[in-house]
C-alpha cells in the first residue's frame, strides 16, 4: 500500500480545528517510507521469583470516559444498535490522561524502541477504512470454584510430572488476595525445594493459568528426554518448525490443540546477546477485530526464552537459547466477550494526523510521565514509518476504554550494542474536540 493511496483512503477532519490547535506551524512536505507489516505482539507474560505469571493482557493507566472454547469464534456482547461517530466525543485533554499525561508535562513525549534493524519494528499498516471500532474492555468472570482448580490439576499434574521426570509431592490449595485485594485467588505453589522445577497454578475469575520455570541451574526444561531450546539466530518459521515436538508434548499435557503461532523479539540498548526474551505462542483465532492489531484473545500456550545477565551466573547466548519457562492460560469465559462493542468511530486521516503531529499533539506511551518528560526532545518531522494500534486505558472499576491510534516511528540513534533507537509516538485516529484548548494548557512545558 503506497501513502497516496492511505491519504486518498482515509476519512477528513476539519482543517479549521486543526488550524485553531497551533496556528502558523508549518507542515512537512518530506515524503515518507512505507511498508507493509504483519501484525506485532501482544502483551507478554511476566516472570517474578522464578516463577511464571500470565496477568490480564494491557493492563494500563486510567482514563474516565462516557462511553471457552478457544477453537470457535465467540460473538462479542454489546448494545443492539452499534452507533456510528462521526463527530468527536472525547477532548483532547481527556485522551492525554489515558497515557498519564497530565497538565505540567510537554507533548512531544515518546518511548524508546530497540531493534537490530527496521524490519523488526513491531506495525501494522493503517488498512485504509473509513471506521474503525471502539470498545469497552471490561473482564468477564464467574466465582471462584475450588473444585475446579481440583480437577484441572488432576487432569494435567500426572502427564505434566511423567515428562519432566519428577515426583509431585502432596500439595494444597488456598485462596490468597492478589493486587492488594482487588482481586482474590485461588493457587497451587510448588517450589520444588528438592527439584530443579518451579510450578505455579492459579484461578482467578477469569482464568486458569500455569507456570512451570527452571529454578536451580537452570539448564532448561526437558519433556520426556527432549529440552525445550529455540535458537535466535533462526528465522521465525525455523524456530517454529524446531519447536514442533514440544508444542505437540504441551498440547497433549494440557489438553488442547492450538493453529495458529507466533515467534515475538524483545530487544534492549545494552544488551550484548542479541534477543533479551523470545517469546512463542500457540494459540488459536477468535475472529475478533482486535487481532488484527496483535491482540491475542484466545487460549495460549506460551514458551518464553530469558536471555538478559540480571544476575551473576544467569545464562545467556548469541545463538542457542535454553534458559526457558512454560505458561498456559485458559480462560473461563471467552475473552472476546469482554470486548463490548460502544461505536464505530469515523477516522481522520493520516495527512490530518501528520499536521496534529507536528503541532504537539502527541503521546509517547505508557511509561512513567515523569521519565519521558526529561528526556531529550525529538521532531516527529520527517519521521520514517506510520503504523495503526489500539491503546487501552484502564477505568477505576476496572474496566477499559480500546480506542485507535496512529503510531509514528522517528529514527534517533543507535545503542551502544548496536541496536537501531526509534522514538514513538501516537495521534489520536479519532477527531478530538478542545486541541487548542490541550495546547494552551500545555504551554509551559510544550517544547515547539
Amino acid at each position: 500500500m503506497t501513502g497516496e493511496n492511505i491519504l486518498r483512503d482515509l476519512g477528513g477532519l476539519d482543517a479549521d480545528l486543526i488550524a485553531k490547535a497551533a496556528p502558523g506551524e508549518k507542515i512537512a512536505k518530506k515524503p515518507h517510507k512505507w511498508i507493509k507489516w504483519v501484525a506485532a505482539a501482544a502483551c507478554f507474560a511476566l516472570m517474578t521469583g522464578g516463577v511464571l505469571i500470565l496477568p490480564g493482557w494491557r493492563e494500563e493507566a486510567p482514563l474516565e470516559s462516557t462511553a471457552s472454547d478457544c477453537s470457535e469464534s465467540s460473538e462479542i456482547s454489546g448494545p443492539t444498535e452499534i452507533p456510528t461517530w462521526e463527530e468527536p466525543r472525547y477532548t483532547a485533554l481527556e485522551i492525554a490522561d489515558l497515557f498519564a499525561v497530565k497538565d505540567n508535562l510537554g507533548t512531544n513525549q515518546y518511548q524508546r524502541i530497540y531493534v537490530p534493524d527496521s524490519k523488526d519494528l513491531p506495525l501494522v499498516a493503517p488498512g485504509g477504512e473509513d471506521y474503525l471500532g471502539v470498545y469497552r474492555y471490561a473482564q468477564k468472570g464467574i466465582p471462584l470454584d475450588k473444585n475446579e482448580l481440583s480437577a484441572f490439576l488432576d487432569s494435567v499434574l500426572p502427564s505434566l510430572t511423567d515428562s519432566l521426570d519428577i515426583t509431585l509431592p502432596p500439595y494444597e490449595i488456598r485462596e490468597r488476595e492478589r493486587y492488594g485485594g482487588r482481586e482474590r485467588v485461588y493457587e497451587y505453589l510448588e517450589f520444588g525445594e528438592h527439584s530443579r522445577y518451579s510450578l505455579n497454578f492459579e484461578q482467578s475469575e477469569t482464568h486458569i493459568s500455569v507456570g512451570l520455570s527452571d529454578v536451580r541451574d537452570k539448564q532448561g526444561i526437558v519433556l520426556d528426554g527432549e529440552i525445550i531450546q529455540a535458537d535466535q539466530r533462526l528465522t521465525d518459521e525455523e524456530i517454529l518448525d524446531s519447536l514442533q515436538s514440544v508444542k505437540n508434548k504441551l498440547c497433549r499435557i494440557f489438553g488442547v490443540s492450538f493453529t495458529k503461532e507466533k515467534v515475538v523479539r524483545r530487544y534492549s540498548s545494552d544488551s550484548k546477546h542479541g534477543v533479551v526474551d523470545l517469546l512463542v505462542y500457540f494459540y488459536n483465532e477468535t475472529g475478533h477485530p482486535l487481532e488484527r492489531y496483535g491482540e491475542i484473545l484466545s487460549d495460549y500456550i506460551l514458551i518464553r526464552f530469558d536471555n538478559f545477565a540480571n544476575y551473576d551466573g544467569d545464562i545467556v547466548s548469541d545463538g542457542v537459547l535454553t534458559v526457558a519457562s512454560v505458561g498456559y492460560r485458559k480462560y473461563r469465559t471467552p475473552l472476546a466477550e469482554s470486548y463490548e462493542l460502544i461505536a464505530n468511530a469515523g477516522l481522520i486521516s493520516l495527512k490530518e494526523a501528520e499536521e496534529l503531529l507536528f503541532n504537539g499533539y502527541a503521546f509517547g506511551g505508557h511509561y512513567c510521565p515523569l521519565c519521558m518528560d526529561a528526556q531529550e526532545e525529538v521532531s516527529f518531522e520527517g519521521y520514517e514509518f506510520v503504523g495503526m494500534e489500539y491503546y487501552f486505558g484502564e477505568e477505576d472499576d476496572g474496566s477499559a476504554l480500546v480506542i485507535p491510534f496512529y503510531t509514528f516511528y522517528k529514527e534517533i540513534g543507535t545503542s551502544q550494542n548496536g541496536n537501531k533507537v526509534y522514538a514513538k509516538t501516537y495521534v489520536s485516529a479519532m477527531p478530538l474536540l478542545g486541541y487548542d484548548e490541550y495546547l494552551e494548557s500545555q504551554k509551559t512545558d510544550h517544547r515547539r
